[in-house]
């Protein structure tokens, strides 16, 4: 009779975890399809594309929160556009993505480590842009400026702040952002 307990109770938890793990599944796969979620880098680049650069960001921005997922796994990067899709990515992935969608819509895009972080740009010539950092989104007209304030947020452990400073200077001033 104990046995027989035991293996009703096994298959009634097997059954519970099948039907559990089906309900995720088809829930993330329901909020990719209602939030009209891109399946490529092509289909982001079609829906972003011919804008200014601002819009673009905009635009960047509102097809990554469609399928964004956090998803801090040690050692291991989104090699392609479908993994980090699929798998989701930390912060770096997502600079990384942003940065490189950017540069094919034909503007400057750049991944900013600060600290522990990560973020993206977006710019034109004119340095009008946007900070793109994983679902959040900051526009100027003036980016250099944007960047130095949005990096205070994101202070280094045991790194000497006027370095950094100095460091974000030369980065923003040194034509990476041109």
């Amino acid at each position: 009779m104990k046995k027989t307990t035991e293996i009703i109770t096994g298959i009634v938890l097997i059954t519970v975890t099948v039907v559990l793990l089906a309900f995720f599944i088809i829930g993330m796969n329901y909020n990719r399809i209602r939030n009209n979620a891109p399946n490529s880098e092509y289909e982001i680049i079609e829906r972003c594309g011919n804008l200014s650069v601002i819009p673009t960001g905009e635009c960047l921005n509102k097809q990554i929160k469609s399928f964004f997922y956090y998803n801090k796994t040690e050692g291991v990067s989104p090699g392609t556009f479908q993994d980090i899709r699929t798998y989701g990515g930390i912060c770096g992935d997502w600079a990384r993505l942003y940065a490189d969608l950017s540069l094919q819509l034909g503007y400057s895009g750049n991944k900013v480590p600060v600290g522990n972080h990560a973020f993206a740009t977006i710019s034109d010539r004119r340095n009008n842009g946007c900070i793109l950092d994983m679902k959040d989104i900051i526009c100027s007209e003036n980016l250099s400026g944007l960047i130095e304030e949005y990096s205070k947020e994101f202070p280094a452990k045991d790194i000497d702040m006027e370095q950094r400073r100095k460091d974000l200077r030369e980065y923003v001033d040194g034509g990476v952002m041109n």
